[in-house]
C-alpha cells in the first residue's frame, strides 16, 4: 500500500471523525436545547398554577381564574409536543383541560376566603396579586387581550387587594378581641381603616365604613375593651363581588 494511499485513508477517517462529531455535538445541543425549552414551558405553567391557587381561594370571580388556566394549558400543550412521549406531562395537560371545562362551568374544589391569617400570608397574597396584574397587562401590550378588558381586570385586581387587605386586618383584630389582647385588637383595627382611608378606589360605603372603624377606636380607647363592629368584616369584600357582576 503506497504512502498516498494511506494518507488519503487517515485523511478520509478524519474527516469522517470530524463530520460524525459535528453531528453528534448537534444533535446533543439540539436536545439541550428542546429540555430547556419543555422545563421553561413547565416552570411558567407551575408559577401560573401558584397565582391560580391564591385566586381560588379569595376570587369568587372567574375571569382572572380562567385568564390563567388558559395561558396554564398552553405552555403545557407546548411541553407536551416537544416531549409528546412524557406520559406525566399528557396526564397533567389533560387534568389542566378538565379543569378547564369545570372553571368555565364556575364550579372549584375549595371554599372562598375573605381573608388570610397571618401578615406574612398578606404580604405573600398581596405580591401574588400584584404579579397577576403585570401579567394583565404584559398580555394587553401583547395585543391578546382588549384595552378595554385589561383595565377591567386591573381594576378588579385592585379591589382585591383592598379587601384582602381590611378584611385580613379585621380578621385578626377578631382574634386578637377573643384573647382580650386589647393593644394588637385596636392596631389592626386601625390598620384595616387607615388601608381604607389611603385607598384610592371608590367601593360603596367606603365614608360610612371608615366613621364606623373609627368610632371603633374612640371607643376602645376609652374605655380599654374590646367593641364589637356592626358591619360584617366581608362586607367589603361582598360588595366588589356585586359591583363586578353589574358591570358585566
Amino acid at each position: 500500500m503506497s504512502a498516498s494511499l494511506v494518507i488519503s485513508i487517515i485523511v478520509a477517517l478524519l474527516i469522517f471523525s470530524l463530520v460524525f462529531s459535528a453531528i453528534s455535538y448537534n444533535r446533543q445541543l439540539a436536545i439541550k436545547r428542546r429540555q430547556a425549552k419543555i422545563r421553561k414551558c413547565r416552570q411558567q405553567a407551575d408559577e401560573n398554577l401558584g397565582l391560580q391557587y391564591l385566586l381560588l381561594k379569595i376570587d369568587p370571580e372567574f375571569p382572572l381564574i380562567l385568564l390563567l388556566q388558559k395561558h396554564i394549558i398552553h405552555d403545557l400543550q407546548a411541553a407536551h409536543n416537544l416531549s409528546p412521549q412524557d406520559p406525566a406531562l399528557a396526564s397533567h395537560l389533560n387534568k389542566q383541560k378538565n379543569l378547564m371545562t369545570r372553571y368555565q362551568a364556575g364550579e372549584r374544589n375549595c371554599d372562598i376566603q375573605t381573608h388570610v391569617t397571618t401578615d406574612a400570608e398578606l404580604s405573600q397574597a398581596q405580591f401574588q396579586l400584584t404579579q397577576i396584574s403585570k401579567m394583565v397587562e404584559i398580555h394587553q401590550n401583547r395585543g391578546e387581550l382588549q384595552l378595554h378588558t385589561c383595565r377591567e381586570l386591573v381594576d378588579y385586581i385592585k379591589n382585591l387587594k383592598l379587601n384582602l387587605d381590611i378584611n385580613t386586618h379585621m380578621h385578626q383584630a377578631r382574634r386578637y378581641g377573643e384573647n382580650n389582647d386589647i393593644s394588637m385588637y385596636q392596631m389592626h383595627i386601625k390598620l384595616a381603616r387607615d388601608v381604607l382611608k389611603k385607598s384610592p378606589l371608590d367601593i360603596d360605603n367606603k365614608t360610612e365604613r371608615i366613621k364606623e372603624l373609627s368610632e371603633i377606636l374612640k371607643e376602645v380607647k376609652r374605655t380599654n375593651k374590646v367593641v364589637l363592629e356592626t358591619t360584617e368584616p366581608d362586607k367589603a369584600h361582598q360588595e366588589a363581588s356585586t359591583n363586578k357582576k353589574a358591570a358585566t
